[in-house]
Formats: C-alpha cells, structure tokens, sequence
C-alpha cells in the first residue's frame, strides 16, 4: 500500500505488536502525515477543484482495541521531532520577549505558541490558533482520543445558540477559513490546512447517525475500523543490534515526517497524459450516480458525494511519500500524480467503502440492539434480569456484560441515570435523544 519500500519497512516492524492491521496502520500513519504538510499545499483533480491535503480519519475502535499504543507509534512518535522544533523556537522567542519587553518604546506582540498536534477541538480556540497559524503557513492536526468529544463540544456550542462550531468544522474539509465576532476580540482566518485523526466506538457512532448525517460531517471522514485483535509483545533479545533496528526504522518515519514538513506549499495536480485523470473521474462519477439512487442509504448517500475528494487528498499524501528521497537533501517530487498512485488511492478508498456499507448494515450489533429495545420500554427502573425477558435470545444470551456495556453508553450520552449499583439498575429519561439533553 505504501509504494516507497524503505517508509513500508518502517511501518511493518512498527505496527508488527499492534492490534491494527497494514491498512489501519497506514491510514493512521498517512493522515497524521497530511497534517504536517504546509499551507496551501493543494491537490487538484481537475481545473477549478482544489482542496489542501488535509485527510480526516475516524476509527472505529471498541474500548480496549489498543487505541492508544497505535496513535503513540503511528501518529505521534513519528511528529516528535516537529513538536520539538516548535517548542524549542517558543522557548528562545519567550525568553527574547521577556528580556526587551520593559525596555521596548512600544510593546512587543508577546510570542505565540504553534503545536504539531492537538488533542482537543474546541471550537472558540480553534479559530484563534488557526488565525496564528495562518500567518506563519502552517498546518494543524487534531489527534483526538474520542471524536465523541468533538461532536459533544458541537452540541454544547449548538445548544448555546451559536452554531458557529459546526459550520467552522464542515468549512475546514475545504480549507475555508471564518470570519469571527466575539466579545473577547473577533478571529479571521481565510484559509486553513487542518487535518484531523480520532477514535469512535462503534454503538457510538451508530447512535449519534442514525441512518442519517443531515450536516454532513460524518461523510467528510474515512472511515476505518480496527481489527478484532490484541497487542503482541516483541520478542527476542533486548541488545544492541535490537534497538540499532528499532532506532533505524523510526528514524525512517520521523525523517520522512520531517522532510515533508518542510516542504514548500504547491498545488498538485492529477495527470493528464497518462489517464490518471480520467480514471478518476470515471471512478468519482460513478460514485455521484449512486449516491443520487433512490435505493442508496441517506448515510452512504452522504459519504459517496465526498469519496472523490478523500481519494484527491489521499492520491497526494501517497504521492508525496512515494516520491521521498531518504537522506536526499532538497528532494522535489514531480509536479503531478501519476495513474499508478491514483489507481493505488481508488482501491484504497473502495476498500474503505465496503468496510462502511458493512458496518451501516450490520443488523448483528447486539449493543445497538439493546439500546434501541431499552428506549421502546417504559421509564421505570430496570435490571439485567428485568430487561432480558423483554428482548430476544441472541440478546438474552449475551449476559450481564451486554448490559454493563449498554448502561456504561446510554449513561454517557445522557438517555438515563443509574439509580442503583447492586444490582446495575438504570432508568431512562423520558426524552431518548441523549446527546440532544445533554448538550442542554
């Protein structure tokens, strides 16, 4: 999948003790690459269509799928050396500012802080540090734990009346920036390169679309999910020629991270003279003829309307990493993306796809089965013995685990209280909407 055979190497041995597989893992790798990218690096399919390469991934992983080892070696690990720079330079801006600051005619503008990533996405600051980075042309990438955090957020922000959050976020798919009024000191942006990786557990995602993503912000992420799977340990003698091989292959992604980090801003455009062009236009009509069938899914509908810009955005990083030159200097890579790594990014993203359809019908999913049995019964106290003989055998069967589990979530987006811990008893609210109550 990753063309350049030193970076596949790499990517192999890191990912080798995880619980993701090569394709998870270099969807990982890729989106936290996009990210590090400079402003106003662009891909074009075609005059008139450009977008920054900037991927949005969600994956949808259940608690204990080794989320965090896997965003450690594959999305920060490999940023470290950026996330030094940056620290680094702030420390020695910090420290001039603070020497001239009362000796200054006028006041010096006090130094701002720039960050690889980010972990949280609020959308009151976002604006401020994308002003900020705007002016030096640098990138963002949001690195989220749980992408329910980030739809939680968009709900308190809807709630208060605003709806600011929402329309910045569907805008930043694009590169669009925002015009900002608040009392605190307006915020103007024009354009942002900002890209974004996060974690969703399954019943939670299927909770909050609901056959449906009337805004659109769920289709303006791949989706991906991790494999059924536990960490391995790597074994063998912790000696020198071990950790020379270790140190080797994350100088590898790090160098690679870095070097693309510096890269000048440019515009890539899919070729023409070899049918890359039109092999994606071909591939990317397709999919607008099938999002517009009566028969298609709202969910999916809204998700094959934006496959061609996932597939631009993810032809340029493989592009990029391809071309890398290690230990190379000023590298360059070519000016347009050949039908090789086109034809490469449209298997990908098909791939991705059928993984999608499967999981938005998956009619096996015994959590989400639950939930939507529990909101059909009364809001009265319920145990486990009490709400299994109101469900089916494949539910009945399932346990007590099953409704540990279904509590744990519908507590969380606010559908009830537990009002008793022995035996787990829970009671539901009379409005089922959940994340709706509690953006309130």
């Amino acid at each position: 999948m990753v063309p350049n055979e030193e970076v596949r190497n790499a990517l192999t041995w890191v990912q080798e003790p995880l619980t993701t597989d090569p394709l998870a893992a270099v969807m990982i790798f890729l989106t936290a690459v996009s990210g590090v990218l400079k402003l106003g690096t662009n891909v074009s399919p075609t005059v008139g269509w450009v977008m920054p390469v900037a991927i949005w991934l969600m994956v949808v992983a259940k608690t204990g799928r080794g989320k965090s080892p896997a965003f450690e070696n594959l999305a920060e690990q490999p940023l470290d050396r950026i996330a030094d720079d940056f620290a680094k330079s702030f420390k020695a801006e910090k420290a001039h500012y603070d020497a001239i600051k009362n000796k200054a005619e006028k006041p010096p503008q006090e130094p701002r802080q720039y960050f690889a990533h980010l972990q949280k996405y609020n959308p009151a600051t976002m604006d401020r540090q994308l002003e900020w980075h705007e002016e030096r042309g640098l990138p963002l990438l949001a690195l989220l734990d749980e992408i329910e955090g980030l739809f939680k957020s968009l709900d308190r922000d809807e709630a208060s009346g605003s709806g600011d959050g929402i329309t910045q976020l569907l805008s930043l798919f694009n590169g669009r920036g925002s015009n900002t009024i608040r009392m605190g000191g307006n915020r103007c942006f024009r354009r942002a390169h900002f890209a974004i990786c996060g974690f969703i557990q399954p019943n939670k995602l299927l909770r909050r679309v609901n056959g449906e993503d009337d805004d659109g912000r769920h289709a303006r992420f791949v989706q991906i999910q991790l494999p059924k799977g536990v960490m391995r340990c790597r074994r063998g003698a912790i000696d020198t020629e071990a950790i020379k091989l270790e140190k080797h292959h994350r100088k590898v992604l790090s160098d690679l991270v870095w070097e693309l980090h510096l890269l000048p801003a440019k515009t890539y455009p899919i070729a023409v003279k070899d049918g890359a062009q039109d092999a994606f236009c071909d591939w990317a009509e397709a999919w607008w003829e099938k999002a517009g069938q009566p028969t298609t899914k709202p969910i999916l509908a809204a998700l094959y309307n934006k496959l061609p810009d996932h597939a631009a955005k993810l032809s340029a990083v493989l592009h990029l990493v391809n071309e890398y030159v290690p230990g190379g200097g000023n590298w360059k890579p070519s000016s347009t993306i050949p039908l090789a790594v086109i034809e490469l990014a449209l298997a990908i993203i098909d791939c991705l796809v059928a993984e999608t359809e499967r999981f938005y019908a998956n009619e096996d999913d015994l959590e989400a089965q639950a939930i939507a049995r529990f909101k059909e019964l009364p809001p009265t106290e319920w145990t486990w013995d009490s709400f299994k003989g109101k469900c089916k055998t494949p539910i009945r069967k399932s346990g007590k685990l099953l409704w540990t589990n279904i509590v744990t979530a519908m507590r969380d987006v606010g559908i009830g209280e537990v009002t008793k811990s022995k035996p787990l008893t829970f009671r539901r609210h009379t409005d089922t909407s959940g994340h709706h109550k509690v953006s309130a």
